[in-house]
């Protein structure tokens, strides 16, 4: 269920810690994480595009094989019914060959940050517990 009738596409990625498909060393698993919530499907798409073309960094033992995000999915809720399933309506996945994101040195501010919080977005009426998290707003002209 989308946690807002503002924000009906959902991006969720698979992340494969550490190149390993199974348990790691140290309990880490693949699993599927929802990443952002956006109020226009193109925008979606392209934060999913975007996620599977780099990876966050090399792979520490690439012997053990491919690891970050390693699929993007974008999944549309239905808003006006919140007994139906959201249905999956883009997926891309990672290229074996992605480059790595390139990093700011630390305590950098990206260029074009917005200043300002953005607006928090109205929740359904009978939310008792609306999600308590960051709400980053990208734009294509504020970065």
């Amino acid at each position: 269920m989308c946690p807002s009738p503002e924000l009906p596409y959902e991006v969720r990625v698979y992340d494969v810690p550490d190149g390993i498909v199974g348990e790691d060393h140290s309990g880490g698993s693949p699993s599927w994480w929802t990443t952002a919530w956006s109020t226009s499907l193109d925008s979606a798409r392209e934060l999913a595009d975007a996620l599977a073309a780099h990876r966050l960094q090399e792979p520490r033992r690439p012997a053990g094989g491919d690891c970050g995000h390693l699929r993007a999915e974008v999944w549309e809720h239905v808003t006006h019914d919140l007994a139906s399933m959201p249905s999956r309506v883009h997926q891309v996945d990672a290229a074996p060959d992605r480059p790595v994101v390139p990093r700011l040195p630390f305590d950098t501010w990206p260029p074009g940050r917005p200043e300002s919080a953005p607006p928090t977005p109205v929740w359904y009426p009978k939310e008792q517990h609306p999600p308590h998290y960051e709400l980053k707003v990208r734009s294509a002209d504020a970065g």
